[in-house]
């Protein structure tokens, strides 16, 4: 009983031990970010399409280097599936169905320097004969790198920008991020602050009327000079 014990300490420890320098090595190198060149105004983090089967369309999305060094990244198209916990999660390369599918990026890999940003190319074809229906993934960007405490072991951080796809025979149009009408939000201060003055200038001439009208109004027991 004491070894078993023993052995299981031993474990935890190792884990620990490892999962923590995992851990300050992702926090060390996790300074990356992917994220739509154009947002749309539902839900800017998303990158989110309507399309009829048979449809297609392009897109963007920009990726970044925070850190002070160069990074190579690579890039594939995820699906996403409800893990045994209930939570949404993202499949490997290579267990993907659907979303590689209907999605493809202009290149599997990148090379960024210190600072720089550079944008991918996204396609999105929709097969005739695609069943109508909600698909959801991801683009997902890795960044795989030898620990700092131990060369040999390798560290991949991914960061996954979710993706949504909606197959229908009627689709709605998804305003983008600042893309307004007559009505849209551009107008709303302007239209606001000229309500407002127009207000304020009704508030005022009101006043300056009811004090005129009070100026013509002859005080109670005083006669007017043409009464008998």
């Amino acid at each position: 009983m004491k070894n078993i014990s023993l052995k299981t300490a031993v474990i935890a420890m190792g884990v620990l031990f490892f999962s923590s320098m995992a851990m300050a090595d992702s926090k060390s190198q996790d300074t990356f970010i992917i994220y739509p060149a154009h947002p749309n105004a539902t839900n800017p983090e998303t990158m989110m399409y309507e399309l009829k089967p048979g449809d297609q369309t392009s897109d963007e999305i920009n990726v970044k280097n925070f850190s002070s060094e160069k990074k190579d990244l690579t890039f594939y198209v995820t699906d996403e599936f409800t893990a045994k916990n209930g939570l949404a999660a993202y499949r490997n390369p290579g267990d993907n169905i659907t979303m590689s599918k209907l999605t493809k990026l202009s290149t599997p890999s990148i090379t960024l320097n210190p600072g720089e940003t550079k944008t991918i190319n996204v396609s999105i074809n929709i097969p005739k004969n695609q069943p109508l229906g909600d698909y959801l993934g991801g683009i997902a960007a890795v960044n795989t790198f030898p620990s700092a405490n131990m060369p040999s072991i390798k560290i991949a951080v991914r960061y996954i920008r979710n993706l949504d796809i909606k197959v229908t025979n009627t689709p709605k149009h998804i305003p983008l991020y600042g893309e307004t009408n007559i009505f849209g939000a551009q107008l709303y201060l302007p239209f606001s602050i000229a309500l407002f003055l127009g207000c304020m200038g009704y508030v005022f001439w009101a006043k300056k009327t009811e004090k005129k009208n009070e100026n013509l109004v002859p005080e109670d027991g005083q006669k007017d000079q043409n009464d008998v």
